[in-house]
């Protein structure tokens, strides 16, 4: 049986238990208090939990891309962050910062993601992001699209999920970029006017999942072609990805696939609804 309560009365704390649920049939209690679990709660039997499909490259030969292992609970040591539009530039994390294990307290999201690129941190992360958290909401933005999630190199996993979590899943303003990006997964939320691509997979990303996501057309671009913004999902020099169970809304230039690609990419795309978008579904240039 599984008991849910509230959390400092944010509405979504079932959906933040479901996150750490295995497939299958559990019960379930639901009340906002240890009082209400005791006389008013109410009762969910047989709660069936489904798991995400994990067909596609970026599981191919790899298993548990991001903080979550393939059963959908997190692995061992994860941490587990959470952010909402009042915390972004002042929540904080201690990281690993050298092969010592000594550690430094790292304030704000995006700094707190950037410690991760010393290569020393070897914790899974989980950024669950509660509701809405806008440009003007963040710490700070190391890209030209937005939040930028890198690691050291190409061979060291940083076992990255970012998630969004209630009715309101968005991120607003801004994009991410992923570089040298390894084992990172972001799901569940909307990209909505970002300032340039909506999410850019940008050199040396591998086994990078992308998948339940809302990508809108983002800001008017200085070129022609960027009346709805550059490209809403790009993936340039990377391998062993997937996008699959996205939602592409009015987008102008959706995909760009390879840009100068001398290897190999491997890359899946799966169960994508294109709606309303104008073109690059997707634009292949270098690709297997």
């Amino acid at each position: 049986m599984m008991i849910i309560m509230a959390i400092a009365l944010v509405v979504v704390s079932v959906a933040i238990v479901m996150l750490l649920l295995k497939q299958g049939s559990t019960d379930a209690i639901i009340g906002k208090t240890e009082q209400e679990i005791d006389t008013k709660a109410s009762t969910a039997e047989a709660l069936t939990v489904m798991a995400y499909d994990r067909s596609g490259f970026a599981h191919h030969n790899n298993s548990g891309v991001g903080a979550y292992k393939d059963d959908g609970t997190l692995k061992p040591d994860a941490r587990v962050l959470y952010v909402t539009a009042q915390t972004a530039k002042t929540v904080t994390m201690d990281v690993v910062k050298n092969s010592k294990g000594e550690t430094d307290t790292y304030t704000g999201l995006q700094n707190i993601i950037n410690g991760y690129q010393k290569g020393y941190e070897t914790r899974p992360l989980d950024v669950r992001i509660i509701g809405t958290l806008r440009d003007s909401d963040m710490d700070e933005l190391l890209s030209n699209e937005g939040l930028q999630v890198k690691g050291k190199n190409n061979t060291i996993p940083l076992n990255i999920t970012i998630e969004v979590i209630g009715e309101d899943a968005a991120i607003w303003g801004f994009g991410m970029l992923l570089r040298n990006a390894v084992s990172v997964e972001l799901r569940n939320f909307a990209v909505m006017l970002c300032m340039d691509d909506c999410i850019s997979l940008d050199t040396d990303n591998m086994y990078c999942w992308l998948h339940n996501l809302d990508l809108y057309y983002g800001k008017t671009g200085g070129d022609s072609d960027q009346a709805k913004g550059d490209g809403a999902l790009d993936t340039k020099k990377s391998q062993y990805v997937t996008h699959s169970y996205n939602h592409f809304w009015d987008t102008g230039k959706t995909h760009l696939n390879g840009n100068g690609d001398t290897t190999l990419n491997y890359i899946t795309y799966h169960h994508n609804w294109y709606d309303h978008s104008d073109s690059r579904h997707p634009l292949v240039r270098v690709s297997s």
